[in-house]
């Protein structure tokens, strides 16, 4: 995933300059699944007086509610709690459509309500100084259902109440990763000479416990650490050429080969078990997860490891 290429619907004005500067504001965009981007808060947001485009006016549910499960029986005082579920997050907006004139304000209207779809996602993002960039994928979950106060043909703004959904309620940012090449049949190093031969480094910046994704690429018989456990994870043999993504998190848990999508858990021994922990007020989680290989071919065998971090709360 990519930064958000924020663009201004007009030169900024001297306000905006002072926003940016300043770098204690949030800015949100809307990324329409057309690949649109709309400013709707914060300094890179239009202002409707005198610039067409999208502001939000209020928003609600920036936090996906849950499911305590719990065991009682039939004459226990209290319960067992066993488990906490997500939902997926519903977020109510109203947003605030402006246009330099009745056909301005048509067209902006139109394009920003096309880039929503229930079929297809697209994303808000939310930027701030003190946590940088995070986005949460959604779809369309409720159209606008607000009254039109005036004659279509000579309105230049109107409120737009709609609803998206996330299927997935957690907000996410970049991945932390990193990389080992074989540099004979059985040494592997960081190509950067960040990191020690042998070891992956990964980071988690996020609320929520985090879980790591390797990719494999042949020929070797690969030891994989189940993050900081001290347990190992055989891969292998991989054939040369082939690559494979495993992928620990819990619900996703798996082997493939990416080309072909092909169920490759024969070739594993062991299973991936611990997750990455949250951050701390002091700072990302950091882990160096061990990694061994036999078999390899220099510059040709590799390994990489990948971790996507989640947020209850984007800012």
């Amino acid at each position: 995933m990519t930064g958000t290429p924020y663009v201004l619907p007009a030169p900024p004005t001297v306000i905006a300059i002072n926003d940016l500067l300043a770098a204690d504001g949030s800015m949100l965009t809307w990324i329409g699944y057309d690949g649109s981007v709309w400013p709707i808060s914060g300094a890179m947001a239009p202002w409707l007086n005198a610039q067409s485009g999208v502001v939000i006016q209020d928003i609600k549910g920036l936090m996906g509610q849950f499911k305590i499960l719990d065991q009682q029986g039939a004459r226990q005082d209290g319960a067992d709690f066993e488990d906490a579920v997500w939902d997926p997050l519903e977020i109510d907006y109203t947003f605030l459509v402006g246009g330099m004139d009745p056909r301005t304000f048509r067209n902006t209207a139109r394009g920003f309500i096309a880039s929503w779809d229930p079929k297809q996602l697209g994303r808000l993002v939310w930027f701030s100084s003190q946590l940088g960039e995070w986005w949460l994928p959604q779809r369309l979950l409720k159209g606008p259902t607000d009254t039109l106060k005036k004659a279509p043909a000579m309105m230049t703004s109107a409120t737009l109440s709609m609803a998206g959904r996330a299927d997935y309620p957690f907000w996410t940012s970049f991945d932390s990763t990193s990389r080992q090449v074989a540099t004979g049949p059985s040494t592997l190093a960081d190509p950067l000479g960040i990191a020690p031969p042998g070891w992956l480094p990964l980071s988690n910046r996020g609320d929520q416990t985090g879980w790591s994704r390797f990719i494999l690429q042949g020929p070797g018989i690969f030891g994989v650490g189940d993050a900081d456990s001290g347990n190992t994870v055989t891969i292998g043999p991989v054939p040369a050429g082939v690559q494979l993504l495993v992928t620990t998190l819990r619900r996703r848990r798996g082997i493939v080969e990416m080309n072909t999508n092909t169920n490759m858990y024969p070739l594993m021994s062991g299973s991936f078990a611990t997750g990455i922990a949250p951050a701390t007020p002091a700072g990302p989680t950091q882990v160096n997860i061990p990694v061994s290989v036999t078999g390899a071919v220099a510059g040709q065998t590799q390994i990489l490891a990948s971790l996507t971090p989640y947020r209850k709360w984007p800012e």
